[in-house]
């Protein structure tokens, strides 16, 4: 049979359209395999390399928040930890840390950076399929595509260089990948309803904004922040309104503990802005990092970590190759549709414009405490992909696609060399740190009634995770019900370093050991934390590692 929808090859016939639906589920199940393949292969040549995991690494306190705080209270609002010397609670964005909390304190790293690699890989397939839904695009294999634009946008998204560790973002395990994933979700979503009035979307919209307070600090500001800025574009009280209606009822019926949390990010941003307790909140674009970079030829080596890590306008203009490849189309050609008013493609490219706005905004103080700028462009990455896609195919450029694909791997590559050139010369020097030390924590085993603070404050973490909760700890962040975090703001310089005397600390808090160590420990002093009177501290324990002293009465 010839035309219709049916065919004859090889003396059987066939329907058309059945195998064309087969050929597009196969070839769509082949792009997100690759996708999948290309995500983890990209993310865990960063998790390859050697590691220096010191006692102040926030890896700590998500191995001790997961192993700990959950199986003692079983539950996702915030109770006191019966471990802690301060008596309140541990709040934290908890749901990153439940799937964590079925795990066994030995597979925590490793599943912890699963997780974070397979949240990029849902933001990818999302990348996918809003091509498909605006482009009507088909997949690769279809009417002669060698690759089709749904494909290159996930992967032009898996492979861009901001996404990779130009900080700590896969290395470690809290939520720096659930709520790029549940930003870029809530936002597409709310581009329905504004583009296309499909008031539908609003129904999943709270329930998303609740997650994201539930899973990441830094996500519920970029909701707040984005919101805003969308509400003054497009002179809609909507977007502003629903983020502040979610955040006020968690904050009012006290969801799942969000109030506490709520609370706690006030008076942490507070204890920021405080330049006594916190002189140098962070040491990026400040004048001294310029005039290291600028005396480049007095030390060359220092002068490029600064540009690579601190920086924050090189940060993005080597780790965003999109936003260069959109510049040229913008820069070379014109586009009708952008002139057409409310599209998607002008929504998305505001998405685009405000997180630059925020970067600007974030780059420099007084907002730099609110955390790295080049953070809340990140979490736009996607929408950059898809003006990209949409512009190129609209202009009849798509040959640019796989050249930017190709650029994207080279400076991934280049983040890659750099990161190991720094933590082998690092591995030179000194032996990295193991996060548990067997014979620390047998010595402290045998110790009843330990009330103990340590130095730095984070290795508390780990050694109340590996202790039972009758052996206390004094904690830097614990949420008291009278005045929430606000004795961190008196006891501490930053999270790791302890503001009074040893002798002052242990009278308030009635203290009778401290654990050091060594590499804190200079003769009678430790730098920036105070100094560690002779007459009132007794060593009864040494090795390579850590120091333990008994804390006398004075």
């Amino acid at each position: 049979m010839e035309g219709g929808d049916s065919a004859c090859w090889g003396g059987v016939e066939y329907d058309r359209a059945a195998v064309g639906v087969t050929m597009t589920f196969l070839s769509v199940s082949l792009e997100h395999l690759f996708l999948l393949l290309l995500v983890f292969i990209t993310r865990v040549l960063f998790l390859s390399l050697p590691t220096i995991r010191s006692a102040t690494s926030d890896t700590n306190f998500h191995i001790w928040f997961s192993n700990t705080f959950f199986k003692t209270n079983k539950s996702l609002s915030h109770k006191k930890y019966p471990g802690s010397i301060v008596d309140g609670k541990i709040v934290y964005p908890p749901i990153p840390h439940i799937f964590l909390s079925f795990v066994k304190k030995k597979y925590i790293c490793f599943v912890g950076a699963f997780l974070n690699i397979l949240f990029d890989y849902f933001s990818a397939v999302v990348c996918y399929w809003v091509v498909v839904i605006y482009l009507n695009e088909l997949p690769m294999g279809i009417d002669g595509q060698i690759l089709s634009r749904p494909f290159i946008s996930s992967i032009l998204f898996a492979t861009t260089p901001l996404l990779h560790p130009v900080n700590a973002r896969l290395t470690g395990i809290g939520g720096r990948t659930i709520g790029p994933f549940l930003i870029l979700v809530y936002f597409c979503f709310l581009g329905n309803v504004l583009i296309y009035d499909e008031l539908f979307y609003v129904v999943f919209l709270g329930p998303i904004a609740l997650l994201i307070i539930l899973s990441s600090q830094f996500a519920l500001q970029v909701l707040l922040f984005f919101s805003a800025f969308l509400t003054l574009f497009y002179m809609d009280i909507l977007p502003l309104g629903l983020a502040l209606v979610v955040v006020f009822l968690s904050f009012k019926f006290n969801i799942f503990g969000t109030r506490e949390q709520l609370v706690g990010k006030i008076q942490h941003l507070k204890w920021y802005l405080d330049k006594n307790a916190n002189p140098k909140p962070l040491n990026r674009n400040t004048l001294d990092v310029l005039l290291a970079v600028l005396g480049f030829s007095k030390n060359p080596g220092r002068a490029c970590m600064l540009l690579f890590k601190r920086v924050t306008p090189f940060i993005l203009a080597y780790s965003l190759p999109c936003f260069w490849a959109l510049v040229y189309i913008f820069w070379t050609k014109s586009f009708h549709s952008f002139q057409g008013g409310q599209t998607i493609e002008l929504y998305f490219c505001l998405m685009i414009t405000i997180s630059f706005i925020v970067f600007v905004l974030t780059s420099f103080r007084p907002l730099i405490i609110l955390g790295e700028a080049e953070r809340y462009v990140e979490y736009t990455v996607p929408f950059m992909c898809f003006v990209l896609v949409f512009f190129a195919a609209y202009s009849g450029v798509d040959w640019i696609l796989p050249y930017v694909v190709i650029v994207n791997v080279l400076f991934v590559i280049l983040n890659y060399m750099i990161l190991s050139e720094d933590i082998i010369r690092l591995n030179l020097k000194t032996e990295s740190l193991q996060l548990f030390d067997d014979q620390l924590i047998k010595f402290l085993s045998s110790i009843s009634g330990l009330r103990c603070v340590t130095i730095p404050l984070k290795l508390s973490y780990s050694l109340s995770s590996s202790l039972s909760s009758e052996h206390k700890f004094y904690f830097p962040a614990i949420f008291t019900e009278k005045d929430g975090l606000l004795y961190t703001l008196e006891d501490c310089v930053v999270y790791d370093k302890i503001k009074p005397a040893i002798s002052k600390l242990s009278n308030k808090y009635n203290l009778n050991y401290l654990v050091v160590e060594n590499n804190y420990y200079r003769n009678t002093y430790i730098p920036d934390c105070g100094p560690v009177e002779h007459d009132c501290l007794i060593k009864i324990f040494s090795n390579d590692k850590y120091s333990v002293f008994e804390i006398v009465a004075t």
